[in-house]
């Protein structure tokens, strides 16, 4: 991990440098700072730390869009977490096995499953809840809100981009 002083100063306006003249050694900089948050993120509510050890931040997610969306079609929940069907298959497999989803055919397609939330996953949904709003409150407490809203529209740019095949 490169502790050089470029992770404390402050950004350059957007416009200041094109991204495509960054160079090499920011650029591996900025992929290893990202693995690494998601990894400590993941191993510190997804699953290692005991207050979290239900749900890991996929299941988490997923189990949220099912609570907001009452159902959800696997081929959304592919799209959703950004992964192939099979591997949406596994996920729901794991959910369904702890009897927190459930899967639903369709009654107008028999190739259409749903799947949808038990009790049982509101409530676990509901603990695991808490405890990430927790855990995330107190790494965010380190940085202004400013900052965490400077973060989520940076996060959501570089998402739109992705998602709409503009890079």
């Amino acid at each position: 991990m490169n502790n050089s002083n470029t992770e404390h100063n402050a950004p350059e306006p957007a416009s200041a440098t094109p991204a495509s003249s960054l160079s090499d050694a920011l650029i591996d900089e900025l992929e290893d700072s990202m693995t690494r948050m998601g990894r400590l993120m993941t191993m510190r509510h997804g699953g290692h730390d005991a207050c979290q050890a239900e749900l890991n931040p996929v299941q988490a997610m997923l189990m949220r869009a099912l609570l907001a969306n009452k159902s959800l079609k696997m081929a959304d929940i592919a799209s959703l977490l950004a992964i192939k069907p099979p591997a949406a298959s596994a996920v729901v497999d794991a959910l369904e096995h702890r009897g927190y989803v459930e899967r639903t055919p369709s009654d107008d397609d028999r190739r259409v499953t749903f799947v949808c939330l038990t009790p049982a996953g509101c409530q676990v949904l509901t603990h695991t809840e808490e405890a990430r709003r927790t855990q995330l409150r107190r790494y965010m407490e380190l940085i202004s809100e400013d900052d965490v809203r400077a973060l989520l529209r940076i996060q959501n740019t570089l998402i739109d981009a992705i998602e709409s095949g503009r890079i």
